[in-house]
């Protein structure tokens, strides 16, 4: 597995099998924006921890276990926090400030017999931004042309309260032989002012 916050590969199976589960959710842990990283540092190194929370939610591994796992010092993860200490300033500073994030108004993401593509969240901001005859479109990213689910949303009208999108549906049956099928196209308003 591929751990973006380290620019490494992982190899799983160094793993012990008893504490797999865990140890991978400890490294996927890193990639995760929300995340804080606290050393615990022990007066002697084999009971040093490194822990990763997020939401309240703490996960540790021994220090030498990363380091054999990594082959990289502990000491060279970016944004590591020195001790407890560090720990909650930082939560008593994160408990002051309030975040608002924009939900998105509507999903699009295309689907088929192998999983799901990408999904693309529309928001308020790219409907206003966007001018008519804009498309977005959900596909199925697999190449797969069994129990297709394809969709999209394209801007047909604007004014200064808000626009008009056509959204389309369309895909494949789940047989052998896949007929096509495609849904009857709705408008939907969206008010943005």
């Amino acid at each position: 597995m591929f751990i973006k916050k380290l620019n490494i590969e992982i190899n799983e199976e160094k793993f012990v099998p008893e504490y797999k589960e865990k140890n991978i959710q400890w490294f996927y842990a890193l990639d995760n924006e929300a995340q804080i990283i606290l050393f615990e540092d022990a007066y002697n190194n084999y009971h040093s921890l490194l822990t990763v929370i997020i939401d309240g939610i703490t996960n540790s591994i021994p220090v030498l276990l990363f380091e054999e796992l990594t082959e990289m010092s502990a000491e060279s993860i970016a944004d590591i926090k020195r001790s407890k200490t560090d720990y909650w300033m930082l939560k008593k500073h994160q408990q002051k400030v309030e975040v608002i994030c924009e939900k998105p108004l509507f999903t699009l993401c295309g689907t088929s017999y192998n999983g799901c593509g990408d999904i693309i969240h529309i928001t308020s901001a790219m409907l206003k931004n966007a001018t008519i005859g804009t498309k977005w479109e959900g596909r199925d990213s697999h190449n797969c042309g069994r129990d297709l689910d394809e969709e999209s949303l394209e801007i047909i009208y604007k004014n200064e309260r808000g626009c008009s999108c056509l959204y389309r549906q369309w895909g494949t049956t789940d047989d052998d032989n896949p007929k096509d099928w495609e849904k009857e196209p709705k408008i939907i308003w969206f008010e943005l002012y």
